[in-house]
C-alpha cells in the first residue's frame, strides 16, 4: 500500500510540476508580425508572413499547429492561416515561422480598393497556436 501511495505522489507532483512549467510558459510567450512580403501576381496573389514567437521563460516548447485568419481592418476577411509543422521554441529565445497566405481575390480587390481610398490601413492576424498541446490564441495587428 505504501508503494502505491509513494507512486502516486511522485506522479500528482509530476503533474503539478508540469502544469506550473506551462503556466509560467503561457504567461512569457508573446507573438508578433515580424515581416510581411507580398508575391505572385494579380490574380495569384501570395502573402509571405514571417510570425515571431518570443520564450521569455526557462521552458521549452514545441509548437505543434498555428490556425488563424487574416484579416485587413478587421472585417475584410483576406486569407485563411494554417501551419502544421512541429518547432521547438527554446527556452529565453524567438523562433520565426514562415506562414504562407493564399488570398481570395474578392479580399484582394476589396483591400486594394480601402487602400487606394484611405492611403492606410492595417492587417491583423487572429488565431491559436497549440504549443505542447495547449492553445494559446493570439490577436496581431500590422499597420501599412
Amino acid at each position: 500500500m505504501a508503494n502505491k501511495t509513494f507512486l502516486g505522489v511522485i506522479f500528482g507532483g509530476a503533474v503539478v510540476y508540469w502544469a506550473y512549467k506551462k503556466y509560467i510558459f503561457a504567461n512569457a510567450v508573446s507573438f508578433m508580425i515580424h515581416k510581411v512580403q507580398l508575391q505572385g501576381s494579380f490574380f495569384n496573389p501570395v502573402i509571405n508572413l514571417d510570425l515571431m514567437i518570443t520564450n521569455k521563460s526557462n521552458v521549452t516548447s514545441t509548437i505543434s499547429n498555428i490556425q488563424a485568419a487574416a484579416y485587413y481592418n478587421n472585417n475584410t476577411k483576406i486569407s485563411d492561416v494554417f501551419y502544421n509543422e512541429q518547432i521547438q521554441v527554446s527556452a529565453n529565445s524567438q523562433v520565426i515561422v514562415p506562414l504562407v497566405l493564399l488570398p481570395s481575390l474578392t479580399g484582394i480587390i476589396n483591400s486594394v480598393k480601402e487602400i487606394v481610398a484611405t492611403k492606410k490601413g492595417s492587417f491583423q492576424l487572429k488565431g491559436t497556436a497549440t504549443i505542447d498541446g495547449l492553445n494559446f490564441p493570439f490577436n496581431l495587428n500590422y499597420s501599412l
